[in-house]
């Protein structure tokens, strides 16, 4: 946890990464006068509908917005229960056809 937080104790990995994890103290007797003092890490289970991409994503050259078009579709094809058709697609993520068939176009395999 040291190396992860680039830190010389835990509490600055503590403080880093507190809001990602559920963290519990709990004291150890083990002989000394004060109870010694250690943590339990818990990881928040992912969100229910959640999808994962590969880092290699980042690396395709497409706009943002393109990108995002394509994660949109990925959602809808695993969560949307809908037939994914233009007027579908459409309808669902809230976009004119001209912006559909930009997205369409624009990634006619550069």
């Amino acid at each position: 946890m040291k190396r992860t937080s680039g830190g010389k104790s835990v509490s600055s990995f503590n403080k880093k990464f507190e809001e990602y994890l559920d963290i519990k103290p709990y004291f150890v007797d083990n002989g000394f006068y004060y109870p010694t003092r250690r943590n339990i890490y818990h990881i928040p289970a992912m969100e229910e509908q959640c999808i994962t991409i590969s880092n290699k994503f980042a690396l395709i050259e497409l706009d943002a917005a393109i990108k995002g078009f394509f994660i949109q579709l990925l959602l809808l094809s695993q969560y949307g229960n809908i037939e994914l058709i233009k007027k579908n697609i459409i309808k669902a993520i809230r976009i004119d056809k001209k912006t559909y068939d930009k997205y369409i176009i624009g990634t006619c395999w550069r």
